[in-house]
This record gives C-alpha cells, structure tokens and sequence, in this order.
C-alpha cells in the first residue's frame, strides 16, 4: 500500500513540475499581434540594415580627407592647393557637398577638410567632394 502512495505522489509531482514549467498559451488575438508585431519589426531590421549596407558600401569609396589651401571656389568647384607641394592641385565638385564654412563663406586662401568620393579629379573632371570644412569649423 505504501508504494502505491509513494507512486501516486511521485506522479503527482511531476505532473504539477511539468504543468508549472510550459509557458502560459496566449489567446488568439495575442497570437495574432505578436506574430504581426514580429513581422514589422523584422521587416525594419531588413531595412535597417540594407541602409547601413549601402551606406558603408557608399563610405568605403571615400579616399581620406585631405587638409588644403583654397585656390578658388566658383560655381561650385572647389580648387584647392596642398600644403606640403604647392604644385599639386585639387580639383572637387561641391555640387552635391555638404560644406561647412561657419561664421564667413569659403574664399581663396582659406584652409579646408575635403572628404571626397571616388578619385581625386582635374579640371575637366572634378571629383565629388562629400564633405568640406572650413578650418574654423574642423574641431568643433
């Protein structure tokens, strides 16, 4: 007779362990939003991350920033000389650029931060400058 109790309150224990350990279920209209919730939310991740794909497939085109003198900067070409060989020009269309110049705008003789794309260009073909910074505006 004992091991018939003993056997019953062994069954009765696991019963309940097995019972307390399964996650509680959700109703179906629970169900139905977690799994539509689950969905936009891998559907951002995607986004997300072909953004930043393109992104840093876009910045491992640009070349370093290069530090300059400005020639001349008209008509959104940016004519820069470097300052360690005066003979060697820049040339940098700022068309699509974003420039920072601060308080004055950019003139001859000034010194600039060029982040460009692609190749350094010459005269007739500017390269693409991404970024230019005033030397007022580099530390800020």
């Amino acid at each position: 007779m004992k091991k018939k109790y003993v056997l019953a309150v062994v069954i009765i224990l696991t019963m309940g362990m097995a019972a307390c350990s399964l996650e509680p279920k959700e109703s179906g209209a629970n169900s139905e939003a977690v799994s539509s919730e689950a969905a936009n939310t891998e559907s951002l991740n995607t986004e997300s991350s072909e953004t930043n794909a393109a992104r840093s497939d876009e910045k491992e085109d640009w070349g370093d920033p290069i530090i300059a003198v400005v020639d001349r900067y008209e008509n959104n070409i940016i004519v820069a000389r470097d300052m360690d060989d005066e003979a060697l020009l820049y040339y940098f269309s700022t068309e699509d650029a974003e420039v920072i110049e601060g308080d004055s705008p950019i003139t001859a003789g000034d010194i600039v931060e060029i982040t460009y794309q692609g190749v350094q260009g010459d005269e007739e073909h500017p390269g693409t400058a991404v970024k230019v910074v005033a030397e007022s505006m580099m530390y800020q």
